[in-house]
């Protein structure tokens, strides 16, 4: 089984099939996953490891690479280094034996756009549409969600992204 991650606060995950796309289930960060420390610094919680580690049989984590963009402030960028490594610390005590990977925003975006029939004015809408065509309309949009959620639908990119990139399996994507 592999899990792909969308590290944003409004970020999600997807868990799935390694030799098909074949998704078991999907679900997006909500406030009890995060801690705050040091006043308003937030990182990854206890209870989101409790709620990973009911993934059972993973052999693959897949987890996009977090950057801050160029204008950002050293107090954002500090953040956001803090929330990814508490996301990479929690995600390698959950799953010891997994293969890590690491996906750049652009290499999944790249994926998707090679694959979909509408190329909508930001990776966001195109993600949605592609994810939509692909899952079904529940496990886009959680409980909690009156829309579609798009840290599901890019969880789900950054998976169809590394399925497709496994040479073992392209023949899936023709």
């Amino acid at each position: 089984m592999i899990i792909s991650i969308d590290p944003g606060r409004r970020g999600g995950v997807c868990y799935g099939e390694e030799d098909s796309l074949s998704v078991r289930a999907c679900t997006h960060f909500q406030p009890k996953h995060f801690q705050t420390i040091h006043g308003k610094k937030k990182i990854f919680s206890q209870k989101f490891s409790e709620d990973l580690s009911s993934f059972l049989d993973v052999k693959k984590v897949v987890i996009e690479q977090q950057q801050p963009f160029p204008s950002d402030s050293p107090t954002t960028s500090f953040s956001i280094g803090l929330l990814y490594a508490s996301l990479i610390h929690i995600t390698t005590q959950t799953f010891p034996d997994a293969e890590f990977h690491i996906m750049r925003p652009q290499e999944w975006q790249r994926a998707i756009m090679a694959h979909t029939d509408a190329l909508l004015p930001s990776t966001k809408e195109t993600a949605l549409h592609f994810a939509k065509k692909h899952l079904p309309l529940e496990q886009l949009t959680p409980r909690s969600c009156k829309k579609p959620h798009d840290g599901i639908a890019d969880a789900f990119c950054i998976y169809y992204a590394y399925l497709h990139a496994n040479t073992e399996i392209k023949k899936l994507f023709v």
